[in-house]
């Protein structure tokens, strides 16, 4: 366990008058608490749950999340009691915590622990739609939080716990180590979008967005079982229709997210390696859409693809990638207009995009100078055509053969 009580607030619920930004005290507009009528506890919502809340394509609302360590089973479902035990005064404890584990339903041997927030209703939205997510602030609601490592689960569940034990052990101790965190939002699953960042998803179900769970860790190092939590974070959505969305990869199955300066493809996966050649394949949708020969996309992410593994933590493992708008800036087309832009989060209008450029097939020879690649492709048609992506790799003169 982690704390850090001395610094940070506790943000008990918005009824109790604590004061969120950008609300006065006490009131409630775009705001959704965590209580037992608003939270699952086990499992994720499907298109059978009725929705908690219903809001417009471009609005926003905060969201509390509670975190479901100190109120599973083997805690003793009572967050005062084993809070207390390590130091933490009754006052610190969240009070939707306790009610939850006090009135939620949670079968042990067959539901998961983790409580979702949700979901939510987007008016309007249908399936097929894509919605898209923005994260835009996240607050701590606690000054400590929990890594465990327990349930045969994790990168390791065979080495670790040592010796295999499944007696409960839990140490208090004082850290000092940066946090970023992380929201999960439809079918995105578990993700690394924080603050700021913007997440893409194909909607499954007429007016549905699944949300809820949100942690913290220390980048994209999600590796034991269970991250930081919780938070209460404030989300904005919206709807892109077909004027909006005519740059969206093809497939039902392609997710991804961004930020003001990355394009973030996701893979999901029960086997590592697969989800990495899902996130590859959505990266190389993404730089297609964008007008860019699969070939060269292929080997752009070879020279300047960056690829991290989200998590390992559950049975469906992630592979995130990072592709940075600033290697792309030779296809930015005027504000206003296109795809790939930073998103306004309160309207999910863009204020930027890429060109969608007419796809080629091509043979070409690929030249790296200073920092930048300039693709001479020959067409079909015969016609040498000339583009320069502004890509920042090492300096130097290296030649590549590849067909189109």
């Amino acid at each position: 366990m982690t704390t850090t009580a001395e610094r940070i607030p506790v943000l008990q619920p918005l009824s109790t008058g604590i004061e969120i930004p950008g609300h006065g005290r006490g009131s409630r507009p775009g705001y959704l608490p965590a209580t037992p009528r608003t939270v699952l506890w086990g499992r994720l919502p499907c298109a059978d749950d009725s929705p908690v809340l219903s809001i417009n394509a471009g609005e926003s609302l905060w969201i509390d999340t509670v975190s479901h360590e100190g109120i599973l089973e083997d805690q003793g479902r009572d967050p005062v009691t084993f809070f207390g035990g390590h130091g933490v005064p009754s006052s610190d404890v969240l009070h939707d915590a306790v009610r939850v584990a006090a009135e939620v339903p949670r079968d042990p041997l067959g539901d998961g622990p983790h409580v979702v927030t949700g979901p939510i209703e987007i008016r309007g939205a249908r399936v097929g739609d894509v919605l898209t997510i923005t994260v835009l602030d996240l607050e701590l609601r606690t000054g400590y939080g929990i890594v465990s490592n327990r349930h045969g689960r994790g990168a390791l569940p065979v080495e670790f716990p040592v010796g295999g034990s499944l007696d409960p052990v839990s140490i208090l101790c004082t850290v000092d180590a940066p946090v970023w965190p992380s929201g999960g939002a439809s079918v995105g699953g578990s993700r690394t979008n924080g603050a700021s960042g913007t997440g893409a998803f194909p909607s499954v179900a007429s007016g549905a967005v699944l949300t809820g769970s949100i942690a913290a860790g220390p980048g994209d190092r999600r590796r034991v079982r269970f991250p930081l939590r919780p938070f209460l974070g404030t989300m904005g959505v919206a709807v892109a229709g077909t004027e909006r969305a005519h740059s969206v990869p093809p497939g039902p199955r392609t997710l991804w997210g961004e930020t003001e300066e990355l394009l973030i493809p996701i893979g999901l996966d029960v086997d590592l390696g697969e989800a990495m050649r899902q996130a590859t394949r959505g990266a190389i949708a993404l730089l297609t859409d964008a007008g860019m020969d699969p070939t060269h996309a292929y080997a752009y992410l070879s020279a300047a693809g960056d690829f991290a593994v989200s998590q390992v933590v559950d049975r469906v493992s992630g592979v995130h990638g990072k592709i940075r708008k600033a290697d792309l800036v030779e296809l930015l087309e005027e504000p206003g207009v296109g795809a790939w832009a930073p998103s306004c989060p309160a309207t999910g209008r863009r204020r930027g995009g890429l060109r969608s450029t007419p796809r080629r097939r091509a043979t070409a020879t690929r030249q790296v100078t200073r920092g930048h690649i300039v693709l001479r492709d020959k067409t079909s048609h015969g016609n040498e055509i000339g583009e320069r992506y502004a890509i920042a790799i090492a300096s130097g003169s290296v030649k590549v053969r590849t067909g189109g």
